[in-house]
Order: structure tokens, then sequence, then C-alpha cells
């Protein structure tokens, strides 16, 4: 183990800070489960694993392999919200163990774990580990490890695997595998471009161009193929609703966020990460500058400069954080940045003097953002404190003494539920529908009021494991709410035999500063639920419709912790 240690210090201590990030992820995650960006993953592998088909027949805004993913673990461990989260948990450590790699290639031991920490702990403060972005992160930081390799920019393997890897982030999210692949290569072409080729310049980087499409190509090709060919006119016609009309239309406008000023990121100091790829990326420059500098000299070492290609990855990905500004949407540019600072830090700090103060102060202030953003990840433990993921599994093991009773753990709808924590209302709704529906009911979970569209507790298909009774079953404003979608949904409501409609105002009253607040006028959809369904039962602000030609359950034996209202 000693030898290995000598021969392979920077694996080791990466798989060390792997281990240690996903016990310190894990533990400190939230149990309570987000109904609406959740529901989106576990919803669709549901739906994947019954046979249905992304784009074709159900809506999604992101590509298949993020519910395929999911659906595969469920075929491995069975259904489980806490195995999905774990995988979700394990992507996020994948993702801090590579930038510690990256980041040990360009400065000492030390601030390689620093870097690794301070990206930690901004997972920590952002959460949200089902997010697709996790594994567009990891994707893009194996491409660039692939590619800063000792000659990785000639070498056909590297230029192959990386491209494979922005391949794989496309079957995720396929903007972002776009922005990884034109990332890498750009990178890739920079270094080639001031490399001492002996004239070969323009042959090596048209090779280097086509050797990462291959890759792309190799991972990315066969699934397009086989989800075209059965019925090419209508798959492809399906994706380009999905990806590109919808994109182009409506997202801007109905999802775009403002960049917080000082008010905002007074009132929220964590929302100043949505400055900080470009920022942090400036302040590397530098330390960029030395890289090319030194490029002649240590070609023997790094063909591809690290921080250079840090850089261009930031520079692609940031643009993807600039329509809905957070520091969630923003972090695909974020977690290359905190690996890049450790560039700056190392010259900053091997300089001495002003230099080294700069990079204290530095660390300081990204050490103060980060803490600010844990302690509002965190925040909500104060007033909930059986929703710390540790406290449960202590609780469960019999380690800590049992707390209060909640509903979700009170009324327990399946044992893919088992360790999640939703609101009362959401539970109660849940556990009725788990309870007094047939197995091969569908159930549309939508709006009160559907001229409006925020988003939708989309959720509780999976929580009571039901499938979602229409293709529309993710609510995005400028879909939902238009005339011509909701004449499909109502089609497919009768033609499916849906005979549940769960309608939820809880979002009545949030309001974002975009177009998503506007009513549309459209109420085909409303006026057909609320002429051929009636209301059965409601908990808070959630009510069960059910078709009026079928009789309603009796609830009497429900236990009275778990009854929801009946109507």
């Amino acid at each position: 183990m000693t030898g290995l240690a000598r021969r392979h210090p920077v694996v080791l201590r990466s798989v060390a800070v792997f281990a240690v990030t996903a016990v310190v992820l894990g533990a400190t995650m939230t149990r309570n489960a987000n109904v609406f960006d959740e529901g989106i993953i576990l919803g669709g592998a549901m739906r994947v694993l019954a046979g249905e088909v992304t784009h074709v027949d159900f809506y999604s805004c992101y590509g298949p392999a993020a519910y395929w993913a999911v659906a595969l673990l469920f075929r491995l461990t069975g259904p489980s919200f806490l195995a999905a989260r774990l995988l979700g948990v394990a992507t996020a450590a994948g993702c801090v163990a590579l930038g510690h790699g990256l980041a040990a290639r360009i400065a000492r031991p030390s601030i390689a774990l620093g870097s690794a920490a301070l990206m930690a702990l901004w997972f920590m403060g952002v959460g949200s580990f089902l997010y697709p972005v996790y594994p567009c992160i990891l994707l893009a930081l194996a491409g660039g490890l692939l590619l800063t390799r000792t000659g990785g920019a000639e070498r056909a393997g590297t230029l192959v695997g990386s491209g494979a890897c922005a391949g794989l982030a496309a079957l995720f999210r396929y903007d972002a595998g776009f922005f990884i692949m034109a990332g890498l290569v750009a990178a890739a072409v920079i270094a080639l471009v001031r490399a001492d080729l002996d004239g070969r310049r323009l042959a090596a980087v048209a090779r280097a161009v086509v050797l990462v499409g291959l890759g792309v190509g190799i991972v990315f090709l066969p699934p397009a193929i086989a989800y075209l060919a059965p019925h090419p006119a209508l798959a492809f016609a399906a994706f380009k609703a999905d990806i590109i009309d919808y994109p182009l239309q409506w997202y801007g406008p109905m999802r775009r966020l403002p960049w917080p000023g000082p008010a905002a990121l007074a009132a929220s100091p964590f929302e100043a990460s949505v400055y900080l790829g470009p920022l942090l990326t400036l302040l590397a420059i530098p330390a960029i500058r030395g890289e090319l500098r030194e490029l002649r000299v240590r070609s023997g070492k790094a063909a591809v400069p690290v921080c250079l290609m840090l850089a261009v990855l930031v520079a692609a990905l940031f643009y993807k954080g600039t329509v809905r500004v957070s520091p969630l949407h923003t972090l695909m540019a974020t977690a290359p940045a905190l690996v890049l600072v450790a560039a700056m830090l190392e010259r900053w700090t091997a300089a001495g003097g002003t230099a080294r103060r700069q990079a204290l102060g530095v660390t300081a202030a990204l050490l103060l953002i980060g803490l600010f953003g844990l302690r509002d990840g965190l925040r909500q433990f104060r007033y909930d404190p059986g929703g710390a993921a540790w406290l449960w599994a202590a609780r469960e093991g019999g380690v800590a003494p049992g707390g209060a009773a909640q509903v979700s753990d009170l009324c327990p709808t399946w044992r893919g539920m088992r360790g999640a924590l939703l609101a009362p209302h959401y539970a109660l709704v849940s556990y009725y529908l788990s309870r007094h529906t047939a197995a091969q009911d569908r159930v549309l979970v939508g709006l009160a009021e559907t001229d409006r569209v925020f988003v939708n507790p989309l959720l509780i298909n999976y929580a009571a494991n039901r499938l979602p009774g229409t293709h529309w079953s993710q609510y995005d404003p400028g879909l939902q709410n238009r005339a011509d979608i909701q004449r499909q949904m109502v089609a497919e409501l009768q033609a499916g035999d849906v005979r549940w409609v769960v309608r939820d105002t809880s979002f009545d009253d949030y309001i974002e500063p975009n177009r998503s607040s506007w009513h549309s006028g459209v109420r085909l959809l409303d006026d057909f639920v609320e002429a051929r369904y009636r209301p059965v039962a409601e908990a808070g602000a959630v009510s069960i419709w059910l078709r009026r030609d079928v009789t309603a359950p009796d609830t009497t034996g429900d236990p009275p912790a778990c009854r929801s209202f009946s109507t």
C-alpha cells in the first residue's frame, strides 16, 4: 500500500476525496423531496421502466440518459427515492474527485485539496443532487482530465475519449453536451496551434477535431438511431418540439431570471456565485498566460495546459446559466472555475508578498460565500430536524432516539418512497391515491387553473406509484396554458380512460419577474375537468377529482392521521 501511495499519490488522494465528499454530502442532504425537479427525473424513470420513450411518449426538456440512469438503478436495486438521491450524491462526489485530480496537475497538494473542499462546499449549498447538471459537470471534468494527459491533444485515444464524454453528456442534456464538446475542441485546438509541431499544426488541428467528433458520435449516434428508427418522422417531430421549438420560442421569456443586484446579494450572499465563473477566470488570466509562455518548455509534461482547458470550459458552459440565473443553473461554469482558481493560488502563493495576500483574500472571500450557501442549505433543519438524512438514518438504525412523527413516515405509500419527506398535503394526497386507485390507473397531476402555469407537483405520480395521465405531465409555462396543448390533453384523458385528476393551487401566488405570470385565458382543460370530474378529497391546497361516472372509494379504513378531507 505504501508503494502504491508513492507511485500514484494523486489517484489515492482523489479516491479519499471521493469517499469523504460522498459521506459528507449524503449525511447533510435533506430528505425533503422537490415536487417538480425531482418529480421530472423520478417520473421519467417510471415511464421509461413502463416502456415509454422520451419525447415520443412524454414531453421532456432533458435527454434520455437523465431517466435511463435512474431507471437502470431501479432495475438493480428496486425503485427507491433514497437510492436515486445517493446516485446523485455519488455523481457530485465524483465531480469533486475529478476536480481534485485536475487541480493536482497545476498546484501543490494542499491547494488541490483546498480547491476540492471549495467545490464540495458549493455542492452542499446548492444541493438538488438529482438535477442533470451534475452528470454534465462530471463528464466535462472527465473529458478535461483525459485531454490534459501528457501529449493528450496529439493522442488519438484521449481525443476520442474526451469526445465520448461530451457525447454522453449530450444524452443527459443536449445543449450541455454541445458546449462541453465545443470547450474541449477549442482547448485542444489552441494548444495545438501554440505547440511546436514542425509545420504540422493545421493537420494536427483537423485531426483533433475529427477525433473528438468521432468520440461524440460513437456514444451519441447509436441511441439517436435507435430512437429514430421505428418512426423517424414522428420521433424527429417530437424531439424538435421539445428541444428546439419550445426553448427557442418560449423558454427564455417564460423562465428568465434577472442577475442579482446589491439588494439581492445582501439578502442572499450565496447568489454571488452566479458571477464566479467569469470572475475567477479573469483573475486566473496571469496564470493562464504563464502556462502559455511555458508551453514549449513543459511540452513533455502537459501538451494541453490544464488552466487553459478549464478557462475554455468555463467560457463555454457559463452561457448555459445566463437565462435562469441562479447558483444551481450556473454551477456547470462555477465548478470548473473553482478548479481553475488552484492555478491562480499556486502562482500567487509562490510569488509571496502582495500576491500572497491577494491569494488569501480570494480564498477567504470564496470560503465566506460558500459558507453562506451552506447556511442556506442547512437552515431548514433548524425548523425541521427530521429532514436531515443523517438523523433519519441514525433513528432508523436505533442509534438516535425517535423524533416528532412526520406525515410521510406515518402514512407510507410504497417502498419506492421510503425515507422521503413530503409536505403534509402532498403526503396525504399521495397516500390516498396509492391506497384507493388501481395499479393500472393513470393520474393527471396538474393545477386548479391552467391558464397560467409555473410548475406542477409532478412527484405525486412517483410518490403514489401511478403513471401520469398524459404526454404533457411536466408543466411548463408556454405549454399547458396553450389551446393546442390543452386540446391534446383533453383527448388523452378521454382516450386513456383517465379517472383521476389532482389539482393544486400551491403555486398560484408564486410570481417570478418573467412571463410565467402570463394568463393565457385558455380554459379548455379546466372546463373539461370541472364538467366531467368531481372533487372527492382534498388536503391543504391540493384536491383529488374523480370522474363523475365512477363511484368514490370508501376511505373509512384509513388511519385518522392519513385521511384527506372528503369533499
